[in-house]
């Protein structure tokens, strides 16, 4: 499903679509797919199809890696020098919340 939505992102053999792109990738993370959820951090970092909004990228970007994906310095520093010290926050604060509430989940 993720490549999928990365053909469908970028138009690779398929026409592009970034509203079907970010379906397939909001499938593939709630089925658990790492990629998927830096997929879509970078379509809300760019405003790609989606609402630009940099909060929410940082914190899915967060959820990438605390679910297994590498960390990438490039993009988490593209995303951060594009962000106040509030927004960093407010995503931080959102993911540290995220955290504790899959530590909770049964």
């Amino acid at each position: 499903m993720t490549s999928l939505a990365v053909m469908y992102a970028t138009g690779d053999g398929v026409p592009q679509d970034e509203a079907k792109a970010y379906s397939l990738y909001q499938r593939a993370a709630d089925a658990g797919n790492p990629h998927a959820l830096r997929g879509m951090a970078i379509m809300h970092m760019q405003g790609e199809g989606v609402e630009l909004d940099l909060v929410r990228a940082r914190v899915l970007y967060l959820q990438a890696v605390a679910e297994g994906d590498p960390v990438d310095h490039a993009l988490e520093s593209a995303m951060s020098s594009s962000m106040s010290s509030d927004q960093v926050a407010e995503a931080d604060r959102l993911h540290e919340q995220w955290k504790a509430n899959r530590k909770t989940a049964p």
